[in-house]
């Protein structure tokens, strides 16, 4: 999902949208959607239209579910 919308402006809809679908993944039932699915969610790094705010927000709650486990490593952390 990422991916699809590294080049949107912050204005863009499908970026909301985009990024309310990768909060709903974050606080679903790790039944429905396990923690590993999550681990790849370190391309948001790339996101540069999304709020700084709320991809720390949302990173950190990854890597809170995920015990620290996220791909792309290097980037989150020189985001």
């Amino acid at each position: 999902m990422a991916f699809l919308v590294q080049p949107y402006d912050p204005d863009n809809p499908r970026l909301l949208l985009a990024s309310d679908f990768w909060r709903a993944l974050i606080d679903a039932d790790r039944k429905t959607v396990p923690a590993e699915v999550l681990s790849s969610s370190g391309r948001w790094a790339f996101v540069t239209g999304l709020d700084d705010e709320v991809w720390s927000t949302q990173t950190l709650q990854v890597l809170d579910v995920t015990a620290g486990r996220i791909d792309l490593v290097t980037e989150v952390a020189d985001r």
